[in-house]
């Protein structure tokens, strides 16, 4: 009979953040499981956020097979780059890990709302309609499980830093209970879960351990700078209370969609890089730039995020998300190409072309050459550490969902969505960074450890690989 496998998902785990933990002795259940198996960094894919990573990894494909780049529908039909509506599990159609095997315990996904039948027992992930609340298939265990001890993105905006770690760690607490109540009242050979407080630590907590931090007092550093450490340490300590339950030749695969590092504090704007070179023009009002700037202000600083995404008419996001991609500022008559805002350190350039965009005016014959002309140009910005077509990134049936060109940013800057040439590079304002301090990086972790495992360093590993080898 073969041995159970245990999927452990911390989102956005790093080993910048832990490999210090590891050496201090602070993470005992990694450190067992690195020192009996194999481990490594794992490679995310473009863009590095949880919806695309996560569905990458349950499918074994890449965005441009399974549709999914963002929470928000990435709908390049118009030029806001976004339809506003959220992807679900609705949003891909390709079989998952969860439908290969028999026997599953799949928890907490994200993407995986609403949850469809499969052999076991499914809880939704992220997002979903009510965070309390269990959606499970078979429809019976939500009421088994009771309420959830979730967060919403604005109970945690709203929370002081103690606050904040107190729910992360809540959560984490009633996950494992309902893992070890579900692997001993359901049949299972995979049990997979995906823990979301390590990934949300590093967004709000980073700005307590990096020096020098905008807006960050030395003070604060001092009474705040553990909380990461403790909910990295908490993270460890439920795996090792899970893994005490489980069968002790268990196989364990430890893995993250993402890694995570401080938030850049500079953003480089690429539609203000696409005025300076005449392939971009915008509107001489300065209407769209205050709309822009209260749109954005509201958004770092108000405490409605949530809330907004799940109750304000589509007629509204939309007319938000335009404000924010800067739509109204720009001459479409007189634009050959414009940004799509991914995300970090991913960026998309678009074309407008005839016949695609509503007001496009690049012949498609020319589509090629203007093509490699803007990817030349960006190649020699020193801000700029990579760019690609989009078919040498992705490939599949929803390849023509990605913008035409694809940029990875140099670690140290944000994408930005200024239009005006002068504004070329900007600080990022000190509020912005203190509600959100940390970003994804490209690069996950990886821990192996059980019977099918050898021991050693695991080199080129990629998050797409993780269902194959499962």
């Amino acid at each position: 009979m073969p041995t159970k496998l245990i999927i452990a998902g911390l989102d956005g785990a790093t080993w910048p953040v832990l490999q210090p933990l590891l050496e201090a002795g602070k993470l005992p259940t990694l450190a067992r499981l690195c020192a009996e198996g194999s481990y490594g960094s794992l490679t995310s894919v473009w863009p590095p956020i949880s919806a695309a990573a996560w569905v990458s990894m349950l499918t074994g494909c890449n965005p441009g097979q399974h549709g999914v780049y963002d929470f928000r529908n990435l709908d390049l039909s118009g030029y806001s780059g976004h339809d506003e509506q959220l992807a679900t599990s609705g949003s891909y159609h390709l079989p998952t890990l969860f439908d290969y095997v028999s026997g599953v315990i799949a928890y907490q996904t994200p993407l995986t709302y609403p949850p469809w039948p499969i052999s076991g027992v499914m809880v939704a992930g992220y997002p979903t309609p009510d965070h309390r609340r269990a959606f499970t298939e078979p429809p019976s265990w939500s009421e088994r499980l009771g309420p959830l001890d979730a967060y919403t993105a604005d109970q945690i905006g709203r929370a002081s830093p103690p606050a904040q770690a107190a729910l992360y760690r809540r959560s984490m607490t009633t996950m494992t209970d309902n893992l070890i109540r579900l692997s001993r009242e359901v049949e299972w050979q995979l049990l997979m879960f995906v823990n979301g407080a390590t990934d949300g630590a590093q967004h709000r907590f980073f700005k307590f351990v990096q020096p020098g931090f905008p807006g960050v007092s030395a003070a604060a550093r001092r009474r705040h700078r553990h909380l990461l450490i403790d909910i990295m340490v908490a993270a460890d300590a439920e795996l090792g209370r899970l893994l005490a339950h489980l069968p002790a030749d268990v196989n364990v695969l430890v893995i993250s969609d993402h890694g995570g590092r401080p938030r850049p504090w500079r953003a480089f704007h690429l539609n203000a890089w696409l005025t300076q070179r005449g392939w971009l023009q915008p509107k001489p009002s300065a209407a769209g730039n205050r709309q822009q700037a209260v749109v954005e202000w509201a958004k770092q600083r108000l405490p409605l995020t949530e809330w907004a995404k799940q109750h304000l008419p589509t007629a509204i996001k939309n007319r938000i998300g335009r404000v924010r991609a800067g739509v109204d500022q720009i001459d479409w008559s007189r634009t050959q190409a414009y940004r799509v805002k991914l995300s970090h350190p991913i960026e998309g350039i678009h074309l407008n072309v005839i016949g695609r965009q509503p007001q496009g005016i690049v012949p498609v014959t020319e589509y090629t050459s203007l093509r490699e002309k803007i990817m030349a140009a960006l190649r020699q910005q020193p801000e700029i550490y990579e760019v690609l077509p989009r078919e040498e990134v992705f490939n599949g049936p929803f390849l023509h969902k990605a913008p035409d060109i694809l940029i990875r940013l140099q670690p140290d800057f944000d994408g930005g969505s200024g239009v005006q040439s002068e504004a070329l590079i900007t600080d990022i304002p000190a509020s912005w960074l203190q509600a959100i301090s940390g970003y994804h990086d490209l690069h996950g972790i990886l821990v192996a450890a059980g019977p099918a495992f050898a021991a050693g360093v695991v080199h080129g590993a990629q998050l797409i690989d993780i269902t194959p080898t499962a």
